[in-house]
C-alpha cells in the first residue's frame, strides 16, 4: 500500500487480475446501459461478469473515492459470493442474519480492501479515518464497530469507535 494508506490504480487490478486469475469479464457500459439501471456497477453471478458504468471508470483513473469503493465493493462480490449457492445454503445458518446480506459483506470487503489495519490503529476517530483513507464515514464507523466486536482494535482507545458501535446495535445492526 503507497504511503498515503490508499489503494491505487484499481483500473489494472480489473483489466489484468479479475479477468485474467478470476475468470470474471470486465464489462465497461454506457451509462444508461439498463444492465446497471440505478447503480453504479453490477456483478451478475450466473454469467460472471461485473458491469461498471462508462463514468465510474473515467473517476477511478482521477482515484475518485466514491468510484474507488463502488469497484472495491464488486471485487467483494467476485470474491465472496462467486459461489452462490454455498453462500445460501451454508453460510446463513451459521451467521448473525445482518452479515449474512451479500451487499454488507461487499461493503465491509471494499472498506477492508482500501485500509491499512496497521495505519487505522493510529485512529481512535472512525471519521478522521474515513477522510484519511478516503472511504465513506458510515462504512468506516460500521467497520470500526466490526473490528471492535472482533477484537482487532483495542477497546481501551476507541471512545468514538464505542459510540459507533452503540449506535449501530441500537439501528439494528447484528455483529
Amino acid at each position: 500500500m503507497p504511503e498515503s494508506g490508499r489503494l491505487t490504480n484499481l483500473e489494472w487490478l480489473l483489466e489484468n487480475r479479475v479477468q485474467l486469475i478470476l475468470g470474471v469479464q470486465l464489462d465497461i457500459v454506457d451509462d444508461r446501459d439498463s444492465s446497471v439501471a440505478g447503480v453504479h456497477a453490477a456483478y451478475n453471478y450466473a454469467e460472471k461478469v461485473v458491469r461498471i458504468r462508462e463514468s465510474v471508470m473515467r473517476k477511478i483513473r482521477i482515484d475518485e473515492p466514491e468510484a474507488r469503493f463502488t469497484v472495491c465493493h464488486e471485487i467483494g462480490h467476485i470474491c465472496l459470493h462467486s459461489n452462490p449457492d454455498f453462500f445460501r445454503q451454508v453460510l446463513p445458518n451459521h451467521l448473525p442474519k445482518k452479515i449474512c446480506d451479500p451487499e454488507w459483506q461487499a461493503d465491509f470487503f471494499a472498506v477492508d480492501f482500501q485500509v491499512d489495519r496497521e495505519l487505522l490503529k493510529q485512529y481512535d476517530d472512525p471519521i478522521k479515518a474515513a477522510h484519511y483513507f478516503q472511504v465513506p464515514i458510515w462504512e468506516m464507523q460500521l467497520y470500526f464497530a466490526q473490528l471492535k466486536a472482533q477484537g482487532v482494535l483495542a477497546s481501551g482507545a476507541m471512545t468514538q469507535a464505542d459510540k459507533c458501535y452503540e449506535a449501530a446495535i441500537q439501528e439494528g445492526f447484528e455483529f
